[in-house]
Parts: structure tokens; sequence; C-alpha cells
């Protein structure tokens, strides 16, 4: 999707989806955050998000919407948005809005205040720590010395060492041990994704008696001179913190900040080929659902369809001369790769079958991601990503999985294609 009217475009600013205050078997969920109609204003294209800010600002978001339905990607503290009428948006106390019924590009402006939200206020959920993860949290609380101080004092202290000691990667290894996952990254790895930064440091934050919750959403930074916006791709996904500071919640992000670079230098030379394909497909749906109104938005295809032809043409004349260069691999290549295997492809036929489909330029989980509120009852996206990232280690980690996760992902996979997966 594409941002517009953010004149401070670095570092950057979060995009939320969603927040979350249950934490539940390495699983967040949004607890007692029942969805609730947003009536619009009487020009039937305002809608009052929350409690007005004095000190505002202003965005304009253009984002798709999977068959008329989808989250809105929104700043924390958005208080009013404008679009066109006829939208039927609900919203839940955690601060997600949902559109229910809307075409398949939306734009709308959001005028939001940088420095809180005024979601629903903390109860006993938002201090909640789970039994098996206490004993890492405490002996990590008992390293630092957090104990007993003030959220003052133990906020820059938990960023800084987060920051300093610990590293950001999408490649974990696989371990054999007691502890959970957070309690390994928190005591032993001090490596991980944005995931786990946010999760650990939301129960940090609860067993120091701070309020705090996760959240999810993107990270929008990378401005396009092109289109003269900033342009949100899937790869741009992110999770972080919510604290709360003074009776208002506040952004808390405490993911170094080399993930920004470590995820374009991941970069291979097809995802060039995806973006220029993803500009082209956005240029046609704002054609194809009128959101283009100046010159340069109506007339911009003709001239870029001729450029990715003339792309394709060069790609596919470097592929033909590759193919005669591989053909004495390809008997042992096609070994491996049936051993390698993770039968997510199966995953990906059944979804296909039910009308959800992938694009060229996707990336796997920026599928899911973008499909998952119009999902099925029957396919969990709780069920379904933790399957997706076991096929991502399988194909990519540097020590695949071990035998009780192949037997995991199998089990998880042959759910999802029998549409009897649990939540």
């Amino acid at each position: 999707y594409r941002v517009d009217g953010n004149e401070d475009a670095s570092p950057g600013i979060l995009m939320r989806e969603a927040s979350y205050n249950r934490y539940f078997s390495s699983t967040w969920f949004a607890g007692g955050s029942e969805f609730t109609e947003i009536k619009p204003e009487k020009n039937n294209r305002t809608w009052k998000l929350g409690v007005r800010q004095m000190s505002a600002d202003m965005l304009t978001v253009t984002s798709y919407l999977q068959q008329g339905r989808g989250i809105l990607k929104l700043p924390v503290g958005a208080f009013e948005m404008e679009s066109m009428a006829g939208l039927r948006l609900k919203k839940n106390s955690l601060g997600a809005i949902k559109v229910e019924e809307g075409p398949g590009l939306i734009r709308y402006v959001v005028r939001y205040g940088r420095k809180f939200s005024d979601d629903r206020p903390p109860d006993h959920q938002d201090l909640q720590v789970p039994l098996d993860e206490l004993p890492g949290i405490s002996r990590f609380i008992a390293g630092l010395k957090l104990s007993g101080k003030s959220l003052d004092e133990v906020l820059p202290v938990l960023k800084s060492f987060f920051q300093e000691k610990f590293t950001y990667s999408l490649d974990l290894a696989t371990h054999h041990s007691e502890h959970s996952p957070i309690s390994r990254f928190l005591l032993s790895t001090r490596t991980g994704h944005c995931e786990y930064f946010a999760t650990a440091t939301v129960l940090v934050l609860r067993a120091c008696e701070i309020p705090a919750r996760y959240a999810k959403g993107f990270l929008a930074h990378e401005y396009s001179t092109i289109e003269n916006k900033i342009i949100v791709r899937s790869r741009h996904a992110h999770a972080w913190t919510m604290v709360y500071v003074n009776g208002k919640w506040q952004n808390f992000d405490t993911t170094p900040s080399s993930w920004i670079l470590e995820e374009e230098e991941n970069m291979s030379g097809m995802n060039r080929v995806s973006d220029m394909f993803s500009y082209v497909f956005f240029a046609f749906s704002e054609w194809r659902w009128n959101e283009g109104s100046t010159t340069w938005g109506k007339y911009r295809l003709v001239v870029i369809l001729p450029l990715v032809i003339i792309l394709m043409r060069r790609i596919y004349s470097r592929k033909k001369i590759q193919r005669v260069q591989r053909s004495n691999h390809r008997k042992a290549d096609k070994k491996d790769q049936l051993e390698n295997r993770s039968g997510f492809d199966l995953v990906e036929k059944k979804l296909n079958a039910l009308g959800f489909t992938r694009h060229p330029w996707e990336t796997m989980q920026g599928w899911i991601i973008r499909i998952k509120e119009t999902l099925p009852e029957t396919i969990s996206p709780a069920f379904l990503l933790p399957a997706l990232h076991l096929h991502y280690r399988s194909r990519f980690g540097q020590h695949g999985l071990d035998s009780q996760e192949k037997k995991e992902l199998v089990t998880r996979v042959d759910a999802i294609v029998k549409n009897n997966n649990i939540s």
C-alpha cells in the first residue's frame, strides 16, 4: 500500500493493524475486544475514531482490500478518518478498524496525534505473564536489576539493552531445551526477529508491573521518488510493544533498527522485478477503481507497461541460457527438492481452490497476511502462520527442522488441507 503526507519519513512511521493483550502457547490473542460498527458523520464520508488531539498530523493511505474487506493500516493516535461514501467500518476496543464493505482499493485520509492512543485502558490481562514464562523473565529482570524501578527508569534501560546486546535475524537455529523460545531468546541466543523482541518486551514490562500490549502492522519508511509516496511492502511487516504511560498508550519499539537493512540485504534480484510488477499492478488498480486523479495517474500505465515487457524479455532470455547450463544438474536437483519439500504447496493449492490467489510478486507470508481477515472460519490464521514459519525454516533455515518439528509441520498442513484445524 502507499502512504502520502508524512514529511518525516525517517526513521519511519509505525502503521498499526491490531493490538493484542493475551499471550497463550506462543500466540497472541485480542481478549474481550468485540468489533462494533462506527457510524459515519452526516456527510457520510467522515468517521470519528477517537478523541481529537490538539496537535495533529495528516496522512493519506491507499491500500488494497480483499473482496472489499480488510483491516485498515493506521498510525497510533488516529482520531478521524475520511474516505469515500458507502463504507461500513467496525472498531474494537484495542484500536483495530475493520472494513466490512468496500471496493478493491481504498484511499483514506487519517488525522492523528503523534503522542498517544486512547485505546481501552489497561486491565488485569495487560499485566499477565504466563506461568511457564515467569522463571526466564524473572532471571532476565534480576540480571538488569529492574525490580522496583519506575517506568521512567525501566524503559530506557530495556531499550538500550536490546539495541546493544541483541541482534536481529530471521534465520533462527533449532534448539532442544526445556526453556520456552522467549526464555532462550532473553537468556541465551539473544537473536530473533521483531516478534521475539515485541513479545519479550511486553512480558518483561508486565513482570515489572507496567501495563503493556503487543502490536503488529508495518513500518512505513521506503520513500519512492517515482511516486512521491512512501511504499509499504509485505517485507516491511513489523511487531512492537505498546506501553501505558501517564494514562495513555504509546509505541515502544525495541527491535534493533538494523532489521530494516537486514531485510533489504536479503532481497534478491527477483525482488526488484516483483517490486516493478507491484507498481504496475497498483497503477492498474488505481485506474480500475478511479483512485488516480492526475494526468500521470491516468496514463502512466501506457509508459510503464512497455518497460516491463522489455524487462521480462531480458529475464526470459537469461533464463533460456541458464536452462541449458543447468540441464546436467537437474536429476540431482529434482531428488533434493523432493527430499526437502515441506508440503506447504498443498496449503497454497487449498487456498487457491477457495478463491485466494497469490499475486506473482507476493511472498507467501505477505499473501497470508493480506488474506487472513477473510479466511473461512475453518482455517485459522493462528494455526496457519506457525505452519508457514516451519515451512520457511525447513527451506531456508541453517539447520532445517528436527524430526518433531517435521512431524508438527506435516500435521498442520494435513489439518489445513482437510479444513479441520483448530484455532
